[in-house]
């Protein structure tokens, strides 16, 4: 058999799927939020990603390192739980809450399983830490 038969017996072996196009949605919430979907269900598993215009250019003159004292605080306790809640609840159902920050922006992200039980409990957890954020005291000046 030739490399080429070879080659092409490979490639022609491998699934459809795989040359199938990523299908992007893209909306605006009612809010005023840009939404990216993109929907796979080869895995049982949601990322959710949030991106906001709060980088450190942001930061007020004589606070620099700002953005990167909130971003670091965001998980040390939201909504009247703490840090150590989050991490038990977030470990329970297998997720995962990350995040990052640069010049321009702030990102938090969050890996869960997608089915129902799991999914709700992480998003919960996301939701605190994004709208009700505590900023212990104690934390932050520690942090300062």
């Amino acid at each position: 058999m030739s490399i080429k038969r070879f080659i092409a017996a490979c490639l022609l072996s491998l699934p459809l799927s795989a040359h199938a196009a990523l299908v992007i949605q893209n909306w605006q919430t009612s809010e005023g939020a840009r939404v990216v979907f993109v929907e796979s269900h080869e895995l049982p598993i949601l990322d959710i990603s949030v991106n906001f215009p709060a980088g450190s250019a942001r930061d007020p003159a004589g606070k620099a390192g700002l953005a990167h004292l909130t971003h670091g605080l965001l998980d040390q306790g939201a909504g009247g739980i703490t840090d150590t809640t989050i991490a038990h609840r977030l470990a329970d159902v297998g997720a995962v809450l990350s995040g990052s920050f640069d010049r321009d922006r702030a990102e938090v992200g969050l890996r869960t399983l997608s089915s129902a039980s799991e999914k709700s409990a992480a998003i919960d957890i996301l939701t605190r830490v994004l709208q009700r954020p505590d900023f212990p005291q104690a934390v932050i000046k520690r942090e300062k």
